[in-house]
């Protein structure tokens, strides 16, 4: 499992991710401490390099309306 930082201090683990092909990017599933707001920038330690990512809120990503497939 790969460790969650936000402000330098561990603060969860993902527990599973996978590219998301309707949203176009990375997304992972992850149990983190409650203090850790949606939309912060947290960091994700995948093979010794730290990456950016951002919390989202307990909302579906993908495009429900489909506005995107219409555009």
């Amino acid at each position: 499992m790969a460790a969650v930082f936000h402000h330098g201090t561990r603060v969860g683990e993902v527990l599973s991710s996978a590219y998301g092909h309707r949203v176009e990017a990375a997304i992972a599933l992850a149990m983190l401490d409650d203090a850790t707001p949606a939309g912060a920038t947290v960091e994700v330690e995948v093979y010794g390099r730290r990456l950016t990512a951002t919390v989202q809120p307990g909302t579906c990503l993908w495009d429900a309306d489909n506005a995107r497939i219409r555009a």
